[in-house]
């Protein structure tokens, strides 16, 4: 085998991919959001969980689950 084999993709394909990664970009800033979102309520459990009396050792085995 070569290493510099050139594979062809057919336009059906090419296109179906484009537009998987359009859709993708056009996601992406939702999917963002979305994460910002979960991290203020992650930290605001750890910080609850503290305040509650668990160490942040503990608090944030809590959050990982």
């Amino acid at each position: 085998m070569s290493a510099n084999k050139v594979i062809e993709i057919p336009n059906k394909q090419a296109e179906a991919t484009s537009r998987a990664i359009r859709e993708i970009q056009e996601a992406l800033p939702a999917v963002i959001e979305g994460q910002r979102a979960l991290a203020q309520v992650t930290r605001a459990r750890y910080l609850a969980l503290i305040k509650e009396g668990f160490s942040p050792e503990q608090a944030l085995e809590l959050c990982k689950q």
